[in-house]
């Protein structure tokens, strides 16, 4: 079982049943009863008892159980069941089984709750299983795999959360090499999980935005691994702690951004696939640029010349950007 804090006395709890092998969260709330005697007293009131009694009933608090709803789950026996919230209203769970990791949101209005699609986040077995919530909407799921070792930073987001076109202004239409795609990054303490974690100019993956979650993950550590564990610091950092197998049997910390790294593809792609991405340098195949704009991502991957959270480069002819020159 998992439980989440929230707001104004709310919470939450994450339950697995080992009878029927299902899993729910459950929204709670701390309520006050206050006697009848005690807020006729703070009214200015008589109190029915009347003389002066040495015992006096104060407030008692208890829990008070609300909205309930039952997690996507395969059926098979969890591992793992964690829960954040990421706001007010919004839950990110994260389970995972023998088989394969999932993600979901949680959304409760009006005293009912609502569950999105499940999402896979892996395959096989997850291991060390950690979130946390992250910016606003959004978490970081942190774990590793033995199949092959690696140390992972997963990024979920709710998509479209944060992504506003930032109002009027040219736009220019996707074609093959146009493309906006975002992918984490990171950086290290450790040269070799910095290696690993880095975007690679000419290559990459384009984060997956199926179902309801946008999903992005970095590396953070390609050695064997057995504990794993992450905390949101602030605006768009993270701190992550894991075993590192190649550090002298140590453990590593690193300190890392997923969220700003923004890539441009080189080819089209369907949703869910992989595509080579270009993250610095030139990038040429555009069409209306004007010279010396600089250009943004939109939450749709194409480019427009008006501010959002996510730069993209610097237009150097009509048909070429110079990547990671804009902020």
């Amino acid at each position: 079982m998992d439980a989440e804090g929230g707001t104004a006395g709310r919470f939450a709890i994450a339950y697995r049943n080992l009878r029927t092998k299902e899993a729910g969260v459950r929204l709670c709330a701390i309520v006050t009863d206050r006697p009848a005697s005690l807020a006729q007293e703070e009214s200015g009131g008589a109190s029915e008892t009347g003389g002066d009694s040495t015992e006096k009933a104060g407030p008692v608090e208890r829990v008070s159980f609300g909205a309930e709803a039952l997690l996507p789950t395969s059926g098979r026996v969890l591992t793992y069941l964690l829960i954040t919230a990421v706001t007010p209203s919004r839950l990110v769970a994260a389970y995972a089984d023998a088989r394969e990791g999932n993600l979901c949101m949680v959304d409760y209005t009006g005293g009912v709750a609502s569950v999105s699609q499940s999402q896979r986040f892996v395959a096989g077995k997850p291991l060390s299983l950690s979130i946390s919530a992250f910016g606003f909407g959004g978490a970081l799921v942190a774990y590793y795999t033995s199949n092959p070792w690696r140390a992972v930073v997963l990024r979920a987001e709710a998509r479209g959360v944060g992504r506003g076109t930032g109002g009027s202004g040219s736009t220019v239409g996707k074609s093959a090499g146009a493309v906006v795609g975002l992918k984490a990054t990171a950086t290290s303490n450790s040269a070799a999980a910095a290696a690993a974690a880095g975007a690679k100019p000419g290559g990459g993956d384009v984060g997956s935005t199926h179902g309801a979650l946008e999903l992005s993950e970095s590396i953070i550590s390609p050695y064997y691994s057995t504990h794993t564990d992450i905390a949101s610091l602030h605006g768009m950092t993270f701190l992550a702690v894991y075993y590192d197998g190649s550090n002298g049997d140590a453990g590593t910390c690193t300190v890392g951004s997923i969220g700003r790294g923004v890539g441009v593809a080189m080819t089209d792609a369907e949703e869910g696939q992989s595509v080579s991405v270009v993250f610095s340098g030139v990038s040429s195949g555009h069409e209306g640029l004007e010279v010396g704009t600089c250009y943004f991502a939109t939450a749709d991957g194409s480019l427009t010349s008006s501010s959002t959270r996510y730069p993209v480069g610097l237009a150097i002819s009509n048909s070429e950007l110079l990547l990671d020159k804009c902020s």
